[in-house]
């Protein structure tokens, strides 16, 4: 027996071994994942602390931007009017003028080119061969914002020329099967 226990005592020194071993190699292997993670989070961190050190800086422009906006506030309100009188009726709109002589062609042409050079987009003009009054028409009350800055500008056009500014309405025909976003100038200047 005494010869057995010394092999006995050495197989067991060798399944420690192997346990040893492979909990060592498990261990390094344990270790470099969590290196390679610590690595990965270390640059993703990085990233994270310069994307948000770039939107500090971006907040700060901003809020500089916007105290300047607001000191210049009068200034500012006057731009958005002024662009919105210059951008109030998009592409949609369609807008038919209407004239009744062959004389009054000149001033329609021109009352296109003016509104045309604010903005508006006009289809063209149609000979009618009627009586008729001056008028913007609009056919449905989402469009009464967008036929009201037609008005004013068409009135401000009969003004700049000396034309009687006071003949021309706006009317709103509800009962005609018109088109939503179709707006119509009637001018007999």
């Amino acid at each position: 027996m005494e010869s057995q226990a010394p092999s006995y005592i050495l197989n067991k020194i060798k399944k420690v071994e192997r346990r040893s071993r492979i909990r060592l190699i498990i261990a390094v292997f344990i270790s470099l994942l969590l290196a390679i993670l610590t690595v990965f989070y270390s640059i993703n961190l990085d990233k994270t602390k310069n994307a948000l050190e770039i939107e500090r800086n971006n907040l700060k422009i901003v809020t500089l931007q916007l105290a300047e906006l607001v000191t210049h506030k009068d200034s500012l309100i006057s731009m958005i009017d002024s662009l919105q009188n210059e951008n109030i009726l998009d592409k949609n709109f369609t807008i038919y003028m209407h004239d009744r002589m062959p004389e009054q062609r000149k001033k329609s042409k021109e009352l296109k080119l003016y509104l045309e050079s604010k903005g508006f987009n006009i289809a063209g003009i149609q000979k009618i061969d009627r009586d008729f009054n001056n008028k913007i028409v609009y056919f449905h009350r989402e469009d009464l914002s967008a036929a009201s800055e037609l008005y004013k500008m068409t009135v401000q056009f009969y003004k700049e020329n000396n034309l009687d500014s006071d003949k021309i309405n706006l009317t709103y025909l509800g009962n005609v099967p018109a088109p939503k976003k179709q707006i119509e100038i009637w001018i007999d200047p």
